[in-house]
């Protein structure tokens, strides 16, 4: 999560279901977002898992993110080589 104070990192439940206007994630992803922004935070959308997701978050000015749609987890003897290519 970074240093204190720092960075807002996407609540775990909160992951899966949050790109259709329908539905209450939508709502609280773009609030975590702004309140993120407003308090001067790095947001860091965690567990992002498809272009749909990435792409909601982009159009809500959060522009960092990790999850399964970049890179599974791997062991930290390949991560050099991953992060090189």
């Amino acid at each position: 999560m970074g240093a204190p104070n720092s960075s807002c990192v996407f609540p775990e439940p909160r992951r899966r279901r949050f790109t259709s206007a329908r539905d209450n994630g939508a709502a609280i992803a773009r609030a975590i977002v702004t309140l993120g922004q407003s308090l001067g935070l790095a947001v860091i959308a965690e567990g992002v898992e498809t272009v749909e997701q990435r792409d909601f978050l982009a159009r809500h000015d959060c522009n960092m993110y990790q999850g399964y749609l970049f890179s599974r987890p791997v062991p930290a003897d390949q991560l050099v080589s991953l992060v090189a290519a």
